[in-house]
């Protein structure tokens, strides 16, 4: 990277944070805007997963509170509950909903918090993106790229307001991984805690930053060897050096307490710490081969009955395919703590989910893919970008307008 290159890189960071909150709030408008008339164009379907929150008619507002909305909204009002044999809110983490009490002290409503906590969160994750990449040697253009990718990607109405955790998770996991740049372990660690108690993808993170901080102090280390050109290649840490080996670098570690303290919350009221992921089943995920092998997309896909459903599986399921060949290019590129991330965090829906369905918000914080491609598109020639742009910018219209109708998309 050229001296010059560097030096917009640390303008952009130093003068134009600003600038990247005003750019997510611009967005954030648009897509309201969007969310209004995907609620006034048709008649609005009954969206709210069981316990339905009370609704206050239609406003600007009303599209962007939809399915998990009503489970996130009745553990905030009334904390977690357990039905053995039925769905029960104990899928659902448990930070959002806490911190979208705080929020209630001030504005009275807990669907309302819940929607400012992910217009805070996302804000952030942009302004943090934007560190990152100044951190990370990414020039200002594709810096704006990137940013561009994230907000108009097909799913990324999740970060706009919408009464669901991807804001505030894709807020906790940036700024993690920032301070983790910053040498910064143990908020680090701390912000990694957040993070792993709002989603159960806060795994990925955890295992970033405990493998950041061993490969950014030196502890993991890249050593000539023969025979190993694969990991050559693509500088995989191949060598342990413990000499080096210091108590501050396993303080990422701190960021599995999020995790652990919800599974030792679960252990103690209902006797499983894995309570969060067993009730899955009663939303139609088994377990197994069967899963693994995503055999109801297969039969939704060649039955072909629900076309909506399938056309948006499919095309999480392309995104989730993108993410997982881009592991040992974002490892070669920004270090093998974020190709664990990327790894990882792909990982889970690939095993976890029957047909693919959330996986469009599971890439939305693969933020280092993003940058990745955004490098490519910054030197591609414009009409690839404008292509790119153009069709994602469609499919996010699409799929918001269908969001807030009341569609089943993510």
């Amino acid at each position: 990277m050229s001296p010059s290159e560097v030096n917009a890189a640390g303008r952009f960071n130093a003068f134009s944070l600003p600038l990247v909150a005003a750019r997510y709030m611009a967005h954030l408008g648009v897509m309201l805007g969007v969310f209004w008339l995907g609620i006034t164009l048709w008649p609005v379907r009954s969206v709210s997963s069981p316990p339905i929150a009370p609704w206050r008619g239609q406003s600007v507002l009303d599209g962007a509170f939809r399915w998990d909305g009503g489970w996130y909204w009745s553990i905030a009002e009334n904390g977690y509950a357990y039905s053995p044999g039925q769905q029960s809110n104990v899928a659902f983490f448990p930070a959002y909903p806490i911190l979208a009490r705080v929020v209630r002290w001030f504005v009275g409503d807990t669907v309302n918090s819940m929607m400012i906590l992910t217009v805070l969160g996302a804000c952030a994750a942009c302004c943090g993106i934007a560190t990152w990449c100044r951190i990370r040697g990414v020039s200002q253009r594709a810096t704006w790229i990137a940013l561009s990718m994230m907000l108009l990607f097909p799913y990324a109405w999740f970060v706009f307001g919408v009464a669901y955790s991807d804001g505030l998770f894709l807020g906790a996991t940036v700024w993690a991984c920032v301070m983790l740049e910053r040498r910064r372990y143990v908020a680090a660690g701390l912000l990694g805690a957040l993070a792993s108690a709002t989603r159960p993808t806060g795994l990925a993170v955890i295992a970033c930053l405990v493998v950041g901080g061993l490969e950014v102090g030196g502890v993991l280390q890249v050593a000539e060897a023969r025979g190993m050109r694969l990991l050559r290649r693509f500088d995989v840490p191949n060598r342990l050096n413990l000499s080096v080996l210091k108590p501050r670098l396993l303080a990422p570690a701190i960021s599995a307490l999020g995790l652990g303290g919800y599974m030792a919350y679960l252990a103690v009221r209902f006797g499983d710490p894995l309570l969060f992921s067993r009730v899955q089943q009663y939303w139609g995920q088994p377990s197994g081969a069967l899963t693994l092998l995503k055999d109801q997309y297969f039969r939704d896909l060649f039955a072909f009955s629900r076309p909506a459903f399938v056309l948006t599986t499919t095309l999480q399921a392309a995104f989730l395919l993108i993410g997982l060949a881009s592991v040992p290019f974002v490892g070669r590129r920004f270090g093998w703590r974020y190709g664990i991330f990327t790894l990882v965090l792909v990982a889970l829906p690939l095993y976890g989910s029957k047909d693919f369905m959330g996986s469009g918000r599971y890439v939305l914080a693969l933020f280092p893919t993003f940058v990745l491609v955004a490098e490519r598109l910054s030197g591609a020639p414009l009409w690839q970008r404008v292509s790119y742009f153009g069709a994602s910018s469609l499919a996010a219209l699409v799929l918001s307008l269908g969001f807030a109708h009341g569609i089943y998309l993510a």
